[in-house]
């Protein structure tokens, strides 16, 4: 028995209805085109005779949605589209105007206080940077997009970064890489006597070279690991892998002799790993950072050193060379563990000062690897009382005339 349908209730039925083709059709006889066709079930009303058989009065039916393009229409050709920009007019941009603007979304992201702004002088010119592209394809902000003077002084606050991050410590949170970000923008402002505006762009540029800092170092460093300490790819797996393990169980690889453990922190790759990264020559970063020659090799920059070491022996740790990424996430821990370490000997050492002998050992011979010259010793003109009584006495008896100057640049003039 067929199941009663509701009044006022339309549904949907789905039913297949196979058709054939005629007997005058070229086509072959076992093809057959499946159509599929939706019926509206509707109330039955006798008095309806429409050919589909829904038996629906006309009043039923349901009429065609319209649909209207402004743009289709003849009449409409100046109609302005979506995707162009709108002019607004005098009252609509008052009202804008007066409507508080609030900070971008990208403006504070990730930003622990505001950017900070330089400090202007009498002398100093006031400049805003412009941005004369848009970025890539992914909208990534680069150098290139600003203008010159932009560009000038970004470059050279990244190089100024780089050498504050060695010096203040190779792994910083987010929130240390910007204020040092915002320290080596103001010193650059303020060596070009500028004043400049820190936007979060361009903070970004800068920070964004941590990462790439650290793996400098460790490219630079990793040729001369491997033959300081011996390992040999040569030599059988076994023979390369137990001595990479000797080197790394307590720290070995910062002994002059690993094996006795004698010559603690005097091991000539140390040094070697200094000036080949910082102190190439009289123009690298380290040559150019007063940081790093005012007081000896700063602390954070030795314990980098020793990281960096560490890390290329971790390549070697299977007997093979194999690339170990010298990331922030592996490598963090172990150089907040040098740094650690370092303060703690220099404590215990305090009485003879070791600490500060290698400090400036190391700068001694980094000075020395990039020919820098010493800086000539300060000499301040000053006069005692003697000096000043003595010099009334010379003067009282002065005698400008022309005679005596006539005899006593006789001489000269000849």
């Amino acid at each position: 028995m067929a199941r009663p349908v509701r009044q006022g209730r339309i549904r949907p039925v789905f039913s297949t209805s196979i058709v054939q083709e005629k007997e005058h059709s070229i086509l072959p006889m076992y093809l057959m085109i499946r159509v599929f066709t939706v019926r509206l079930r509707l109330p039955i009303n006798s008095s309806s005779d429409d050919e589909f058989g829904t038996h629906c009065p006309p009043s039923a039916y349901p009429q065609p949605k319209k649909i209207f393009y402004p743009d289709a229409h003849p009449g409409l050709q100046g109609f302005q589209k979506t995707g162009r920009v709108h002019t607004a007019t005098a009252p609509a941009a008052a009202q804008t105007s007066r409507t508080p603007a609030g900070p971008a979304p990208s403006s504070t992201l990730g930003v622990r206080k505001a950017p900070p702004v330089t400090t202007s002088a009498e002398t100093t010119r006031v400049v805003k940077s412009t941005k004369v592209a848009a970025g890539g394809t992914r909208r990534r902000t680069w150098t290139s997009d600003f203008d010159v003077l932009t560009k000038a002084v970004l470059e050279d606050a990244i190089t100024v970064y780089k050498g504050k991050l060695f010096t203040h410590g190779a792994f910083l949170d987010r929130s240390q890489e910007y204020d040092l970000a915002g320290e080596s923008f103001v010193l650059v402002c303020k060596v070009r006597k500028i004043q400049m505006n820190i936007e979060d762009d361009l903070m970004k540029l800068i920070t964004q070279h941590s990462s790439q800092a650290r793996g400098e170092c460790k490219l630079k460093a990793r040729p001369l690991v491997a033959p300081a300490f011996g390992i040999d790819p040569e030599k059988p797996i076994c023979d390369v892998r137990n001595k990479v393990e000797e080197l790394l169980e307590r720290t070995n690889f910062l002994f002059k002799d690993p094996s006795a453990r004698t010559g603690l922190y005097q091991n000539p790759i140390i040094s070697g790993i200094v000036n080949t990264v910082w102190f190439k020559n009289k123009n690298d970063e380290g040559a150019k950072n007063p940081d790093f020659l005012k007081d000896g090799i700063p602390l954070p920059a030795i314990a980098l050193v020793f990281t960096v070491i560490e890390c290329c022996l971790d390549e070697w740790k299977t007997g093979q060379h194999v690339d170990v990424p010298f990331s922030a996430a592996s490598y963090t821990e172990k150089y907040d563990s040098h740094l650690k370490s370092l303060c703690d000997f220099d404590r215990r050492t305090k009485d003879i000062g070791i600490v500060t002998k290698l400090r400036q050992s190391l700068a001694k011979k980094a000075r020395k690897h990039a020919k820098i010259a010493d800086q000539p010793a300060k000499r301040i003109a000053q006069l005692d009382n003697t000096d000043v009584e003595t010099a009334k006495k010379d003067w009282e008896g002065f005698n400008d005339s022309d005679d005596d100057n006539s005899e006593n640049t006789r001489g000269l003039g000849e």
